[in-house]
């Protein structure tokens, strides 16, 4: 299809999707000849993918295109890495004090994990140790609720890696990255969904 045609089906005006594969986060189309390219369904789904990061995680160009790199197939890549891959990016590391970091070997142990299956340096853990420290220092009894969120967000997450594709290693990650970003902000509207309707019955 044309870019006209792109633009008409995701609603992004020409220049815009221009600028995305300038700034490499949209994979240009196939050259057909002078100033005209193909596009497949695949820029479809690549620009409705960079609106969704932008609307719903208000995530920067250089965010999104460094998102997309986590999707790349290459040797090293496994599902595990492009979590971390993600984390790093989303939540740059400034780690909590020292005295916090237990809270991640307890919420690892309330959910029946070996505190020592995420390694001391991972993204993950310092992103948890940092909002645990921030729950805690407002005075909210920190250790009760991961006690209680514990089953079933391992009993969620058990579900979600179980979801996960057999297929190509891109296929994996890509389920991994976008399935992370965009669950993340379901469960959070659900999350306040429910909230609602438990305080207005």
């Amino acid at each position: 299809m044309k870019v006209s045609e792109l633009s008409r089906l995701t609603e992004i005006p020409v220049s815009r999707i221009k600028f995305y594969i300038r700034q490499g986060v949209l994979s240009p189309g196939d050259h057909m000849g002078g100033r005209l390219a193909d596009y497949t369904d695949q820029h479809v789904n690549q620009l409705f993918m960079i609106k969704a990061l932008i609307e719903l995680s208000r995530a920067p160009v250089a965010q999104i295109r460094a998102i997309t790199e986590t999707m790349a197939p290459r040797p090293d890549a496994t599902p595990e890495r492009a979590l971390q891959e993600l984390t790093a990016i989303e939540h740059p590391s400034h780690a909590a004090p020292d005295q916090e970091e237990h809270f991640c070997d307890h919420a690892l142990s309330a959910m029946g994990f070996d505190p020592d299956s995420v390694r001391s340096d991972s993204p993950v853990r310092l992103w948890f140790a940092r909002n645990a420290y921030y729950l805690s220092a407002l005075g909210i009894d920190t250790e009760d609720w991961i006690e209680r969120y514990a089953p079933h967000i391992r009993a969620i997450s058990a579900m979600e890696v179980g979801l996960m594709p057999d297929d190509d290693q891109a296929v994996q990650l890509r389920y991994t990255v976008m399935g992370t970003i965009f669950t993340e902000h379901l469960i959070e509207a659900m999350r306040r969904l429910a909230h609602t309707a438990i305080l207005n019955s």
